[in-house]
C-alpha cells in the first residue's frame, strides 16, 4: 500500500507532495511542535492549522497527496483512506486522531472485509497481491507501535527509570553534584554490586592466544601469568574478562559550543546500564566490531611488555627490564603478565602503529585498548562510584616518582577495586588505568588543522586517518589544556567521554586533565602517567602526541575481541 515518508524540517514552510491516500497521518519524531496543513502559508495559530507535540501521531485529514509543515525536526508522514487514526496518538493529537492503545480492530476488520468482498472476482495471483499489499500495511502500523514504544522508553528515562535491574547516575556537571539512581540507589562500590554481572562478572583469567580461558583467578587451578617464571613456559596472558552489557545516556542539559556549528557541552545526563536489553537501551560499542556483536571481550589486566620470540626457540622469554628493551616489531608479542616493567619508548620505537604490531602479533582478534573497551570501563566506575574522580575513590596511583614500577603490584586484590602498598590501582581486575605508564588508545583519530574533530573506528585501526571506516564524532574537544568540566556531546557518540571544556579543578566535576594539540593529526593516550601527579585519573586524555612518538612514559595494553560470525543488524 502507502511507503512512510521521512522528512527533515528546518524551521521554514516544507511542502510534501506524493502521498497517497486522502488523509494524511503524521508522527512527530523531533523534540519541538509541528505545525501541519492542507494549505501553503502555515501559521501556529492559523485557520486550519494543526499542532502536533512531540512524541504525538495525527490523522490529517483532506491532504490528498499534499502536506505543509512548518518547525524543526524529523516527521514521518503516511497516507491512508480511513478517517480515523488506527494507531496510538499519545494524547488528543486533533485532526481526527485517536487516542486508542494499538492498533484499530474496527481498522483491522474493516481492510479484511474489503479484501474478502473484493476477492470473490480475483484470480488467485491477484487475491495473493491484495493479501502482501495488506501484510505490507499492516506491517507499517507495526512499525509505528514499536517506533511509539521507543517514544515512550525516552520518556521514562527523563522522569527517570526505577526498575531494580537497571543502574544508573545523574551527573549535574554544573553543580558538582552526582546521584545514584534505580537499582544503584542505595548502593555502596564493590560487593554491592558484584551481584550485577556487568560488575561482578569481570574478573581475570588466563587466556590463550585464540581466545580459550585457561583458568579464572580462584579457581583451583588459577596460577598467575608471570614475566619471571619463564620455567612454566606461560603461553596464556592475564586478562580480565568483561561480559556484555546495555547502557543509555539521557541528555538533560546541553549548551552550544560557541563557533561550531553542532558542538555541544553536556553539562548535566542520566546513565544508565543494564545487564540484558530494556528498550531504548543499545549494546555498549565495546561489544560491537565491524558489525560483529559478542557476549564478552577480554582487558588486559596488566601494562603490556614484550614477548621476544625469537631469544629461546623451545621457550617463552619475556623482555621484562624497560631499559633493555629492543623489540622485533614485526615477530615479538604484546603481553600481559605480572612481573615484568611495562614496555615503553625509552629504548626503542614504540610508537601506536609498531604498539599495534605486537598486538596483532599475537593472533586474530588481538588489539590494543580501544577507545570503545576504555570508555565501557569508565562508564561503570562512574556508575558504581557515583563519581568521576577515580584517584579520590580508589587510589592516587603511581604519579609521583621518577621511574615506573613492574606490573603486578595488585595481584593480590584479584577481581577487586582497590590501591597496593606500592601505590598501584585496579578497578575490578584492571590495573594501573591512571599513573604508572600511558597506555596508546586505537580507533581514535584527532585532527587538529582547521578545527578540532575527533574521528572513531571499531575495526581497520591506522592512523592519521578521518575517512571510512573512520567517522567524525560531531564533538568537539576543547582547545586548550585543563581540567575536565564538561564532556562533548552527540547522539551517535553519547558513550564517548571526550571533554569539550577543561575549566574544573582537580577535585570537580572530574579531577582528571586532557591535554590537546593545535596542529596537525593526533593520537589518544590515556590514564596519565608516573609524572603527572594529580592530573591523572580513569578519565585522562592527552590528545596532543603524533602516532610516530615515542617516549618513555608512553607504553600500551591489550585487548581482544573474540572471533565468531554472528551479524548483527545496525538499528
Amino acid at each position: 500500500m502507502n511507503d512512510i515518508k521521512t522528512v527533515t524540517l528546518n524551521g521554514g514552510e516544507l511542502k510534501v507532495e506524493g502521498i497517497n491516500g486522502q488523509n494524511t497521518i503524521i508522527t512527530n519524531r523531533g523534540t519541538s511542535t509541528v505545525y501541519a496543513s492542507t494549505r501553503a502559508n502555515v501559521t501556529p495559530d492559523g485557520d486550519g492549522t494543526a499542532a502536533i507535540p512531540p512524541g504525538w501521531i495525527m490523522n490529517l485529514h483532506g491532504t490528498n497527496g499534499t502536506v505543509y509543515l512548518l518547525g524543526t525536526g524529523k516527521v514521518q508522514l503516511k497516507g491512508t483512506d480511513v478517517s480515523w487514526l488506527p494507531i496510538s496518538a499519545g494524547g488528543s493529537g486533533g485532526g481526527g486522531g485517536s487516542s486508542g492503545d494499538g492498533v484499530s480492530q474496527a481498522y483491522v476488520d474493516d481492510a479484511d472485509a474489503s479484501t474478502l468482498k473484493a476477492a470473490k472476482d480475483y484470480t488467485d495471483g491477484e487475491t495473493q497481491t491484495a493479501k502482501t499489499d495488506l501484510e505490507t500495511e499492516i506491517g507499517g502500523l507495526s512499525g509505528e507501535i514499536d517506533g511509539c514504544k521507543t517514544e515512550i522508553s525516552d520518556l521514562k528515562a527523563y522522569i527517570g527509570y526505577t526498575d531494580s535491574d537497571i543502574y544508573g547516575l545523574e551527573a549535574d556537571f554544573e553543580n558538582n553534584k552526582f546521584t545514584r539512581l534505580a537499582g544503584a540507589v542505595g548502593k555502596e562500590p564493590g560487593a554491592d554490586f558484584d551481584s550485577v554481572r556487568a560488575f561482578g562478572g569481570r574478573r581475570r583469567c588466563g587466556l590463550a592466544n585464540d581466545g580459550t580461558v585457561t583458568a579464572y583467578y580462584g579457581d583451583d587451578n588459577w596460577s598467575e601469568p608471570d614475566g619471571w617464571n619463564e620455567t612454566l613456559h606461560v603461553q596464556e596472558m592475564c586478562m580480565v574478562e568483561q561480559p556484555k552489557f546495555y547502557y543509555k545516556v539521557v541528555p538533560l542539559k546541553t549548551e552550544k559550543i560557541e563557533g561550531t556549528e553542532n558542538g555541544c557541552h553536556l553539562r548535566k545526563a542520566r546513565y544508565y546500564i543494564s545487564d540484558t536489553f530494556k528498550p531504548g537501551f543499545k549494546v555498549h560499542p565495546a561489544f560491537v566490531r565491524n558489525g560483529v556483536e559478542v557476549d564478552k571481550i577480554y582487558l588486559a589486566a596488566y601494562e603490556g611488555c614484550i614477548q621476544d620470540i625469537k631469544s629461546e626457540i623451545s621457550s617463552v622469554a619475556y623482555i621484562v627490564a624497560d631499559n633493555s628493551q629492543i623489540a622485533d616489531f614485526d615477530e615479538d608479542r604484546l603481553c600481559s603478565l605480572a612481573n615484568a616493567l611495562p614496555a615503553t619508548g625509552i629504548t626503542q620505537a614504540l610508537t601506536r602503529e609498531n604498539a599495534r604490531k605486537l598486538a596483532h602479533n599475537r593472533g586474530a582478534g588481538w588489539e590494543l585498548s580501544t577507545i570503545q573497551s576504555v570508555s565501557a570501563t569508565q562508564l561503570l566506575f562512574a556508575i558504581e562510584y557515583a563519581t568521576f574522580n577515580s584517584q579520590n575513590a580508589i587510589g592516587t596511583g603511581i604519579v609521583n616518582a621518577t621511574e615506573t614500577i613492574k606490573t603486578g603490584s595488585t595481584s593480590s586484590l584479584g577481581n577487586a577495586s582497590g590501591s597496593a602498598a606500592s601505590g598501584g590501582v585496579s578497578y575490578r581486575g584492571e590495573e594501573n588505568l591512571w599513573g604508572n605508564v600511558w597506555a596508546w588508545c586505537d580507533g581514535s583519530n584527532i585532527q587538529s588543522n582547521n578545527g578540532k574533530k575527533i574521528y572513531i573506528s571499531d575495526h581497520d585501526f591506522v592512523d592519521d586517518k578521518g575517512t571510512s571506516p573512520y567517522k567524525d564524532t560531531g564533538i568537539i574537544p576543547c582547545s586548550a589544556n585543563g581540567y575536565i568540566s564538561a564532556f562533548g556531546y552527540f547522539d551517535q557518540y553519547d558513550w564517548l567521554f571526550a571533554a569539550s571544556d577543561c575549566v574544573g579543578n582537580s577535585s570537580l566535576p572530574i579531577g582528571d586533565y586532557q591535554w590537546v594539540s593545535d596542529s596537525g593529526w593526533c593520537t589518544d593516550i590515556v590514564g596519565g602517567c608516573v609524572a603527572d601527579g594529580i592530573r591523572c585519573g580513569i578519565f585522562c586524555r592527552h590528545l596532543g602526541y603524533a602516532s610516530t612518538y615515542k617516549y618513555w612514559r608512553i607504553g600500551a595494553r591489550l585487548t581482544y575481541f573474540p572471533q565468531n560470525t554472528e551479524e548483527v543488524v545496525s538499528e
